[in-house]
């Protein structure tokens, strides 16, 4: 065991952000690869370095730099591959030592890396309990790994349960659904303009997608015209509206497996086990041990605030938040 901490990278970033993230996350070991979709990542890095920029360690999985360790030489376990403070290892890590960083979009200021400890795991097991993921699904992530939905809810729930994984690359309607159909998933998540736009395929009524037996929506609002013709197309058994965010350790809340259509649609769902909830003004109040209190660099925050609905339409009703 390394005790390391991971940084999941955005794929799309262009070379001044990866700078960014490169220095605000103390990075000693970058691993990446030759290229993805229109992205050639160590021609970008080579930029980087010619630069003058303090640099990390890196790994390549494919493709070729003198600046760079092979992936062959690295299972071959050459001498002084790895950095020595890889290879030297760690302790145990403890619950609360942390797991990840996860920066964020930036879409209110400067990104910042959320930090979300080894606890987290704990509400990743919940959550697949709650969708009934076993060994025996087939779960589709149709979404990237650096975002903490995919990252957790796609990789390591799972990964948690032996559960079959059904990576894809560009994310297109088209590649999901095609996926769906070859693989017979039986696990597919998304945001709700994400299964909207599955719903614009021209050739939606014709294909195979019985194999769906459990899906859930976030991200937004899913209307009751949409989530009646999804339910009639992959003919789910559980049917979820989830909400969280980043500095919450990702799904906070969602409904539950017996709610009726009306709830799903109309509620975010309830509390997750270890969180606590309360409406304050129009904004929704997270706290518990999943909730991240510190962004990487920066002094601990005392609680996150997540902004739900507007100032009207935003209540607390019995075990499920209403929208």
């Amino acid at each position: 065991h390394l005790r390391a901490v991971t940084v999941p990278f955005n794929t799309r970033l262009r070379a001044a952000e990866v700078e960014q993230v490169l220095g605000a996350a103390d990075v000693a070991t970058l691993i990446t690869t030759e290229s993805f979709l229109t992205n050639r990542y160590l021609d970008r890095l080579e930029q980087l370095r010619n630069s003058g920029t303090a640099w990390p360690q890196v790994i390549a999985v494919e493709g070729e730099r003198p600046w760079a360790v092979g992936l062959d030489a690295l299972l071959a376990g050459q001498p002084d591959t790895l950095n020595p403070e890889i290879r030297r290892g760690g302790a145990t890590a403890t619950p609360t030592d942390a797991l990840s960083i996860f920066f964020t979009s930036g879409s209110t200021g400067t990104p910042k890396g959320a930090v979300v400890t080894h606890q987290v795991l704990g509400n990743v097991a919940a959550f697949a309990q709650i969708m009934r993921i076993t060994e025996d699904d087939r779960c589709l992530v149709p979404c990237p790994l650096f975002y903490v939905a995919g990252y957790l809810w796609c990789l390591l729930a799972p990964l948690m349960r032996g559960a079959c994984l059904v990576p894809l690359s560009e994310f297109t309607p088209a590649e999901i659904l095609d996926a769906i159909e070859a693989h017979e998933a039986t696990v597919l998540i998304g945001i709700a303009d994400a299964h909207q736009r599955l719903l614009e395929d021209p050739h939606l009524a014709h294909r195979r997608l019985s194999s769906v037996r459990a899906m859930y929506s976030g991200g937004g609002a899913l209307r009751r015209p949409a989530a009646d013709r999804l339910r009639e197309l992959f003919t789910p058994e559980l049917f979820f509206t989830v909400y969280g965010l980043t500095e919450g350790g990702g799904i906070a809340t969602m409904t539950a497996p017996d709610d009726d259509v009306d709830q799903v649609l109309g509620s975010i769902g309830f509390a997750l086990p270890h969180f606590e909830t309360r409406v304050v003004d129009g904004e929704l109040w997270l706290r518990g041990r999943y909730v991240s209190t510190v962004y990487w660099g920066t002094p601990p925050q005392p609680a996150v605030v997540a902004g739900c609905g507007d100032r009207k339409s935003t209540r607390l009703n019995s075990s499920h938040i209403t929208i």
